[in-house]
C-alpha cells in the first residue's frame, strides 16, 4: 500500500484539521491540538503480522534520534471527532515533550486497524513538526524580552536563525499576521487556502495553516514529507516546499520518515 498522499484534494477530504493553540496558564507553554473528522475506510497496518498501536507507530515513523525528545505518549479521549492529538513541552526549556492522542478518533471500534491510516500518519508528522520548530535549540522558552532578529511566540523568543523565524520572515508579512490574528479574517484570505482565485496564487496548503506561522510551518512540513513538489502548481506553495528541501536536516529527515513508513506499514 502506498501510504503517501497523492494530492492536496485527497488530503482535504481525508483530514480536515482545525487546531486550537491553548496557553497553559500554570507554565506559560503552548499545547498544540489537532481536531479532525475522519471518513476513510480502515487500513490496518501489520509489521510482522501485528497491528502497531499509536505509540508504536510514532516510534516506528519518527527516526530514533529525532524521537528522543518525545518522552511520553499517552491516550486521552474527548469523544469521537474531537481532538485527534496534541503535543506540549513538559519541562521548562522545551527539550522534553509529551504527545497525546485520542484512540476513539484513530482506531476502528473493534481495534482491528485504523479508521484512516494516512490521516493518522499526517497527524503524527504535523505534531512532530511542532517539536522540530519549538524545541530548546530553536526557542528560548519563557523569555519574552526579544533581542534583535528574534520572533515572539507563546513559548518565548524564537532565536535569530531558527527554523520558525526564517519561515516567518519568508512567508508571513506583518499584514498577513494582522489579518490572521483578527477575530474574523476576510473571506478572501480564507479562500487563498485551497481554492484558486483568478490571477492569484494560493498561499496556504490547508485552511488551518492560515492560523499563524507556527501552524503554517507544521502543515507545510507535513506536505513536504508526505508529498512531491510536482503536486503543487502554486509558486508560493512550492516555495514553502523548497524551504524544507534546502535545509539538509529536513531533507534527510524526510528520507528517513518515508523509509520508516515504507518498512513499518504494510
Amino acid at each position: 500500500m502506498n501510504t503517501r498522499l497523492t494530492s492536496v484534494e485527497t488530503q482535504k477530504r481525508m483530514l480536515v484539521i482545525s487546531v486550537a493553540v491553548v496557553l497553559l496558564l500554570s507554565a506559560c507553554i503552548a499545547l498544540y491540538v489537532v481536531k479532525s473528522r475522519q471518513t476513510s475506510q480502515s487500513t490496518p497496518i501489520s509489521p510482522s503480522g501485528e497491528l502497531l498501536d499509536f505509540e508504536d507507530l510514532v516510534r516506528s515513523i519518527i527516526p530514533g534520534n529525532s524521537a528522543k525528545r518525545i518522552v511520553r505518549i499517552y491516550e486521552e479521549s474527548d469523544g469521537v471527532d474531537g481532538e485527534l492529538a496534541s503535543v506540549e513541552p513538559i519541562n521548562d526549556d522545551g527539550s522534553k515533550w509529551a504527545m497525546r492522542y485520542d484512540a476513539k478518533d484513530h482506531y476502528i471500534a473493534d481495534g482491528a486497524g485504523y479508521k484512516n491510516l494516512d490521516g493518522t500518519i499526517t497527524t503524527i508528522v504535523h505534531e512532530y513538526a511542532h517539536i522540530e520548530a519549538l524545541n530548546e535549540t530553536q526557542v528560548d522558552h519563557g523569555r519574552y524580552n526579544l533581542e534583535d532578529g528574534e520572533l515572539a511566540l507563546k513559548e518565548g523568543a524564537a532565536k535569530r536563525g531558527s527554523y520558525i523565524k526564517r519561515f516567518s520572515d519568508l512567508f508571513w508579512s506583518e499584514e498577513t499576521k494582522r489579518i490572521a490574528s483578527s477575530d474574523t479574517p476576510p473571506k478572501e484570505f480564507k479562500k487563498h487556502v485551497y481554492e484558486s482565485l483568478p490571477g492569484q496564487d494560493n498561499i496556504f496548503f490547508t485552511e488551518y495553516a492560515a492560523t499563524n506561522e507556527v501552524e503554517d510551518f507544521a502543515e507545510s512540513f507535513a506536505m513536504f514529507v508526505l508529498h512531491d513538489e510536482e503536486e503543487f502548481s502554486s509558486e508560493t506553495l512550492r516555495a514553502k516546499y523548497r524551504f524544507f528541501v534546502t535545509i539538509e536536516h529536513f531533507a534527510l529527515l524526510k528520507q528517513r520518515i518515508i523509509r520508516n513508513i515504507e518498512t513499518s506499514v504494510k
